[in-house]
């Protein structure tokens, strides 16, 4: 294959949302399609630019995308956060190729990295809220690099309200900056973006999922803000913690296995 040897990651969870009389039963995989672009322009700074990583051919990302749907049906999931993916095309195109197409929802907002080109989406069977669809364009917050106060939000989030048996259901889908270079401060400062809409959620009397690749791990600062543990709000479940800690990982670097991509769930 000419694109991309690592297919996707994959994290899947079955949680059972359990508040008073309702169980809402939720298998939820998060992918990461790593660079999963079509073969028309734009593509950004990365891909067509990189020398391993040219523009795919129609032929290549349409087969690309059997796959990924191949293993939504395999998994069972019916809901599905997508990470690396260009735009709507891809993720219709896995739609088209999912079991019972016509069951699914494709929740997309056009993100804000214009370097990569790379955004993020979600895959559901429950139905969205679409007035709530959001990718946090006025939420903003501050870091300071060498005594310099800037200001950042995620490029690449998503939230959107789902209502799952009858409950409401509050999904956050994120892929944070890099840790190249010196952007500690800039993912910590884009974490608080997404704990806020979290926190939010919560008072709404929503259960709340966060996923998506942090590129950050467990005890991290950017972990522990995500899951709560800088403020009085409910703290998130890492549902990593109850799989095998050998089995505890997303990404393999240097031969050094790294948990990045997470799914956190709220106490309810």
């Amino acid at each position: 294959m000419g694109v991309n040897m690592r297919i996707f990651i994959i994290f899947v969870f079955s949680l059972f949302l359990i508040r008073p009389a309702v169980a809402l039963d939720v298998t939820f995989l998060e992918m990461n399609a790593e660079f999963f672009f079509d073969h028309q322009e734009p593509h950004g700074r990365v891909v067509g630019t990189v020398p391993n990583m040219p523009v795919p051919t129609e032929a290549e990302w349409k087969a690309k995308a059997k796959r990924i749907a191949q293993k939504i049906d395999d998994i069972g999931a019916n809901i599905v956060a997508m990470i690396e993916v260009e735009n709507r095309t891809v993720m219709d195109e896995v739609k088209k190729n999912l079991a019972n197409a016509d069951s699914w929802h494709v929740i997309f907002k056009e993100g804000r990295d214009n370097y990569t080109g790379q955004d993020v989406a979600l895959l559901s069977k429950f139905a969205p809220d679409w007035s709530s669809v959001t990718n946090f364009p006025d939420e903003h917050e501050i870091y300071v690099v060498d005594g310099k106060e800037q200001s950042t939000s995620p490029s690449k989030a998503l939230g959107v309200r789902l209502t799952v048996s009858g409950q409401p259901v509050y999904v956050i889908v994120g892929h944070l900056i890099s840790r190249r270079s010196s952007n500690d401060a800039k993912r910590h400062a884009q974490a608080s973006v997404i704990r806020r809409q979290a926190i939010k959620a919560m008072n709404r009397g929503e259960n709340v999922i966060v996923s998506g690749d942090m590129n950050d791990t467990p005890g991290t600062p950017v972990l522990k803000l995500l899951r709560g543990f800088d403020d009085i709000w409910g703290d998130m479940f890492q549902t990593a913690n109850e799989i095998p800690k050998n089995d505890r990982y997303t990404y393999t670097y240097r031969n050094k296995k790294n948990l990045l991509d997470h799914i956190l769930i709220s106490p309810s």
